[in-house]
This record gives structure tokens, C-alpha cells and sequence, in this order.
């Protein structure tokens, strides 16, 4: 590859980076999260949750205390109890914090604040799409 053709490819690089929006890295993602949890009330609509989802594949979705979900962009899963799962019993035991999770060949991380005394946000997206996945707990059944 010849230098203007590598500069070329880099200038585009860059530009398509820039135009896809900023880094996403776990610091940026959670103070997303901080914030998002900041900013929601006990009974808001939470559909301006997907105000906040910038960051390419990434969604939020709502825990009650009991491991039931009451808000899913998915609509079909809120109401699913979810507590029988490993993760989702360490995101109520914990409250606050970020794990990497693997189930195949699928890598995620989760992030999760407390939203009061009844509720915990969460944001999940694939672990390739993030810089510093690393610094989250590896999580295992």
C-alpha cells in the first residue's frame, strides 16, 4: 500500500470514528449510567431511557428489587422474572457495579446503579463494542 493510499484509509478511519460519535469507553458509559439513574423518578416514563442509548448496541432496561423486569426496550420481557439467574442475583446483592459476562461465544458487559430503594438501571452491550471491558469483574455461574 502506497503512503497516500495508507493515508487515505487512515483519514477515513478517523472521520467515520468521529461521525459514529464518541469513544465508548467504561468511564464514559458509566457516568451514562450514573446520570440516566440520576435523572429518572419512581414512575417516569421510561421510555426516555432510549435518549441515553447512544452507544451503538447497547440498551437499558429496569430491575425491581425482586429481579423482575419493569422496563425492557424488548416489550414482551417486562413482567419476566429473572432472579433464578446467577447475574441478576449479584446485580440485587451488589447494586451498583459492572460485570463481564460470557455465554457462548457472546461477551457483555453489564453495568447497574441503584435507582432508589426499589429499582436498579442496567445497561448491557457486547463486550467489542467498549474499550476497557477489562475493568469490569469477570462473572461466572
Amino acid at each position: 500500500m502506497n503512503k497516500i493510499s495508507a493515508i487515505t484509509a487512515l483519514l477515513c478511519a478517523l472521520l467515520y470514528s468521529c461521525s459514529a460519535g464518541e469513544v465508548r469507553t467504561i468511564d464514559a458509559l458509566e457516568a451514562g449510567i450514573s446520570n440516566a439513574a440520576a435523572s429518572l423518578e419512581k414512575g417516569d416514563d421510561y421510555r426516555k431511557l432510549e435518549k441515553y442509548s447512544r452507544h451503538g448496541k447497547g440498551y437499558y432496561y429496569i430491575l425491581n428489587r425482586h429481579g423482575i423486569i419493569i422496563y425492557h426496550p424488548e416489550k414482551g420481557l417486562i413482567g419476566s422474572d429473572f432472579s433464578r439467574y446467577g447475574f441478576v442475583k449479584k446485580i440485587l446483592r451488589d447494586k451498583n457495579g459492572c460485570i463481564r459476562s460470557e455465554a457462548g461465544a457472546v461477551s457483555r458487559i453489564v453495568l447497574f446503579r441503584e435507582k432508589g430503594a426499589e429499582e436498579i438501571l442496567c445497561y448491557t452491550i457486547p463486550a467489542n463494542e467498549i474499550n476497557g471491558a477489562e475493568k469490569c469483574e469477570k462473572y461466572r455461574e
